[in-house]
C-alpha cells in the first residue's frame, strides 16, 4: 500500500485496546526490526489485555480500594478472580481461538448483577 501511496506513509501509529495488547507489540517489534516501508512512530494501547492470568487477579483489589465493592464483595470476587485467572491461563496454554476475556468476563461480572 505505501509503495503505491507514499503520501500516506508519514507518521504511522498502531493503536488498540483490550486484546490488541497481545498483537500490537509483536507487530510493532517486527516492523521495527525489518527494513519495512512502514514508518512506524509508536504504539498506543488502551487498557491492554497483556497477561490476563495476572491482570484478572488484580481487579478485586482495585475495586475495593476505589470503593466500588464492599469487603464482603471483595472476598467473593477474590475467590472468583483466582478461578478466572486459571481459566485465562488455560486459554493461553491450549492456544485455542478463544479470547480469554470471553471466558473470564462472565466469571467476574455475574457478581455485579444487582436487582
Amino acid at each position: 500500500f505505501f509503495r503505491l501511496r507514499p503520501e500516506y506513509n508519514t507518521r504511522i501509529f498502531l493503536a488498540g485496546g483490550s486484546y490488541a495488547g497481545h498483537f500490537i507489540p509483536p507487530l510493532a517489534a517486527k516492523l521495527k526490526r525489518r527494513s519495512s516501508v512502514v514508518r512506524l512512530e509508536g504504539i498506543l494501547l488502551g487498557n491492554p489485555s497483556v497477561v490476563p492470568e495476572i491482570q484478572w487477579r488484580c481487579f478485586p483489589k482495585v475495586l475495593l480500594e476505589n470503593g466500588i465493592v464492599s469487603r464482603e464483595e471483595f472476598e467473593l470476587l477474590e475467590k472468583k478472580a483466582e478461578n478466572c485467572a486459571s481459566l485465562a491461563h488455560m486459554c493461553g496454554m491450549v492456544r485455542k481461538a478463544l479470547d480469554a476475556n470471553e471466558t473470564v468476563d462472565p466469571c467476574l461480572l455475574e457478581n455485579f448483577e444487582r436487582n
